[in-house]
């Protein structure tokens, strides 16, 4: 099996992170609030609201003063690698070599994560809209092995 020929793609991370980040931050708070009116809660299981409440507050809060960055997927034939926009194309390539995973596929969009040894997985929302003439060669790279 020959491998894809490499190609660098255009992606953001998850861009609904945020919103659902939000979305779950209201759902606790109007569970918290309906569980104390409803005097479901004992002393910890309303602590426990809280606490949850605050973090994914603090998590949607973060996530809207920051916004995600604009990354380039590099296939080299062999290994995935991740490059910011700044780095992409002046800077030598980064050598930490990625796992790239599939999790959906809709034929023009993707979300699949990367992962390298003793690192957390990156999440990527790729969409054929941010580079339509290179999205057969990128999904290409997407589904080939290297050997």
């Amino acid at each position: 099996m020959q491998n894809a020929p490499s190609v660098d793609y255009p992606v953001g991370r998850f861009a609904w992170a945020s919103w659902l980040a939000l979305l779950f931050s209201t759902l606790s708070l109007m569970a918290f609030a309906l569980g104390l009116w409803g005097g479901f809660f004992e002393v910890w299981r309303a602590a426990g609201f809280l606490v949850l409440w605050f973090l994914l507050s603090l998590y949607a809060a973060i996530s809207w003063r920051y916004p995600l960055g604009q990354y380039w997927l590099c296939w080299d034939g062999q290994t995935w690698q991740v490059h910011t926009v700044h780095q992409y194309p002046i800077d030598p390539p980064v050598h930490d070599s990625y796992a790239l995973s599939v999790h959906l596929d809709f034929q023009k969009s993707l979300l699949i994560s990367l992962i390298k040894p003793n690192s957390l997985r990156r999440w990527f929302w790729i969409s054929k809209s941010s580079f339509p003439e290179r999205w057969h060669g990128f999904r290409c790279a997407v589904y080939s092995r290297s050997e």
